[in-house]
């Protein structure tokens, strides 16, 4: 029930294998054969989803391609079989979406650099790292705080009132639901 988050920050380039990540989707929630990996001894955790937070840059001659991913590790993500359960899945599912919020905030940041001067790739990595940083100090914060005041999905009441906030959330930054911004280059 605990969350194992693994950012990273990638420029230029992200590679990822479909058989191992998968994109978060408004459509399609999480089920417990994505969990591929073996269950852990001795930690005292009933699941972890290992979600992902990247980004990359593709440079163009008059334009960047910057894309930001909310991915799900299959590979690094366990669950114990005994204590699967459609309460925990739905908990497991949040850390997914509320690591798409964050991936949304900083799409908003990222779109908003159109409004300022056009950027060589220098001051576009510099800007958007530290931005990301940002965002994940924050990510991880919330991730926290959201295992804790549910006590890791025990508690249902609280969990309810996650499931609610996380969706608005979501609807909050629905704007920012595509993966990839174009930023003007100089």
């Amino acid at each position: 029930m605990r969350i194992l988050l693994f950012v990273f920050f990638m420029i230029p380039c992200l590679c990822f294998s479909q058989e191992k990540f998968i994109k978060w989707s408004c459509c399609e929630k999480l089920s417990w054969t994505d969990f591929k990996d073996q269950a852990k001894r001795n930690v005292d955790a009933a699941a972890i989803s290992n979600v992902n937070l990247g980004v990359d840059i593709v440079s163009k001659p008059t334009y960047f391609i910057v894309s930001v991913h909310c991915l799900f590790d299959q590979s690094k993500s366990w669950v114990i079989k005994s204590k699967m359960s459609g309460y925990l899945l739905n908990h497991e599912q949040k850390h997914f979406d509320l690591t798409e919020v964050y991936a949304r905030k900083l799409r908003r940041y990222i779109d908003s650099l159109n409004n300022l001067k056009p950027f060589n790739f220098t001051e576009l990595n510099e800007l958007i790292s530290k931005k990301y940083f940002l965002i994940k100090s924050e990510l991880v914060s919330v991730q926290l705080e959201y295992d804790k005041s549910t006590n890791h999905c025990s508690n249902i009441e609280i969990q309810k009132v996650w499931d609610k906030k996380i969706s608005d959330w979501l609807m909050d930054f629905d704007g920012f639901k595509q993966e990839s911004i174009v930023i003007r280059r100089k």
